[in-house]
């Protein structure tokens, strides 16, 4: 028998998990969404490794340049470094988590009058709370993990629309 991990992979890679499974499996492959119009340059700051391939792995498969880093440190210097068009940051993270780092984040952009990046929140614990947490940090949006591949294509196509316009 094949590992959980190896089931999700070839799951997010469209391949059924096993020949017999084939035909329950097809359907659900079929209504998945087409892979985005517009590749996106995407930091994903993810300290699970499990959560960082399953969501690389579907980003990737959407046709977005996906960066890995495991820690809000990390996303706070790559986002001071470069430019990307979405922020995707795990909220609990050990030093630095995702709030912390969102808050870094928009101050360095404050201060060197760096355009604005969406930044949206990853959680598995997903309440109202949490989202005025998140909205008061600076982030845009919040995804409950695990990720749904429709409300992140909703949600990345909407930010990304209105951040081309906000600019």
């Amino acid at each position: 028998h094949e590992s959980l991990l190896t089931q999700l992979l070839r799951h997010t890679s469209g391949e059924p998990a096993c020949p017999a499974a084939a035909p329950r499996i097809r359907p659900l492959v079929a209504a998945r969404a087409a892979p985005s119009e517009v590749a996106l340059r995407i930091l994903v700051a993810e300290d699970n490794s499990v959560s960082m391939l399953l969501t690389t792995a579907l980003l990737k498969r959407r046709g977005h340049a996906v960066f890995e880093v495991t820690s809000g440190e990390a996303a706070v210097a790559a986002a001071a470094g470069d430019k990307f068009d979405l922020v995707l940051t795990d909220i609990h993270m050990p030093g630095m988590d995702g709030v912390r780092a969102a808050r870094a984040i928009r101050a360095d952009e404050a201060r060197t009058a760096k355009k604005r990046t969406p930044i949206v929140a990853l959680t598995a614990d997903m309440h109202e709370g949490r989202r005025r947490t998140c909205q008061d940090a600076g982030m845009d949006d919040c995804l409950a993990k695990p990720l749904d591949p429709q409300e992140l294509d909703r949600k990345s196509t909407r930010l990304n629309s209105s951040h081309i316009t906000n600019s």
